[in-house]
């Protein structure tokens, strides 16, 4: 049961992971400036919520690479952002 638990926890966090990287993907630059400040902003701090869902999560061995790359590409999209703020 533990074990079925933990895997739930580690499948929502990815699905949270996922939603926001639909919200900061549907981000252009043809939505402007904006658009591009406010999504930059709120996806900085759904994603340091996230960070800190993630040092709580009861991670596997194998879940842990996983989580770190979903986590590097939420990253890289709110540097993008960063930049064309």
């Amino acid at each position: 049961m533990p074990s079925e638990i933990a895997r739930f926890a580690v499948n929502q966090f990815i699905l949270d992971c996922s939603e926001l990287s639909l919200r900061l993907g549907s981000v252009s630059t043809r939505d402007g400036y904006m658009a591009s400040v406010s999504a930059f902003e709120r996806g900085r701090l759904d994603y340091g919520l996230l960070l800190r869902k993630r040092d709580a999560l009861p991670m596997t061995n194998a879940d842990a690479p996983l989580v770190q790359v979903v986590l590097d590409g939420l990253h890289a999209r709110l540097r993008f952002l960063e930049r064309r703020s």
